[in-house]
């Protein structure tokens, strides 16, 4: 499926920007159009079709057009690395460009809380990776399976060349991938 939404931290638009010109139905819409979606299943507006009959046209610019996308594909791409080796998920759009391969440090952490203070507490470099160790897996037979190992999150601290570092603001947010 085309990207034709990026909002931040991937972009300068917000999730406000999406709300002023139509929503999700604005997105819906679209792809509908486009026949990417099952026209004919039910939903609680009745089938996508009358749903998307109903839908604002895109804007072109906060919801893209079908034949000018951010990218041909979108949304979550697998990963693997050492720091992923069972393979882990990333939200493609939400990761500059120059961050798609690293070679470099990585920081594991047993939480994302404590990841939160280290990166919010200057102590992720730039150019550092800082990640989530994956749920252990329960003791007892009985305990419901544990989420998969793609539930872990990537953050890379943007390097003093990344496009992300000219912004102070967007080099603060984190690119979460869940």
């Amino acid at each position: 499926t085309p990207n034709i939404v990026r909002l931040a931290p991937a972009g300068p638009l917000h999730i406000q920007d999406l709300n002023d010109v139509g929503g999700v139905s604005t997105i819906i819409g679209e792809l509908g159009r486009a026949g990417l979606l099952d026209l004919t299943a039910n939903t609680c507006h009745g089938t996508v079709g009358e749903w998307v009959e109903q839908c604002p046209p895109v804007d072109g610019t906060v919801v893209r057009h079908i034949d000018n996308p951010y990218s041909p594909d979108g949304g979550l791409k697998v990963m693997r690395g050492t720091l992923a080796p069972d393979c882990g998920v990333v939200k493609k759009s939400a990761v500059d460009p120059s961050m798609y391969k690293h070679t470099g440090p990585a920081r594991v952490f047993d939480s994302e809380e404590a990841a939160c203070e280290a990166i919010f507490g200057g102590k992720i470099n730039p150019g550092d990776v800082a990640t989530r160790a994956p749920p252990a897996v329960p003791a007892c037979a009985r305990c419901s399976p544990p989420p998969p190992p793609s539930a872990a999150w990537v953050w890379q601290s943007p390097s003093r060349s990344s496009p992300m570092a000219a912004s102070p603001a967007r080099a603060r947010a984190p690119a979460w991938a869940t």
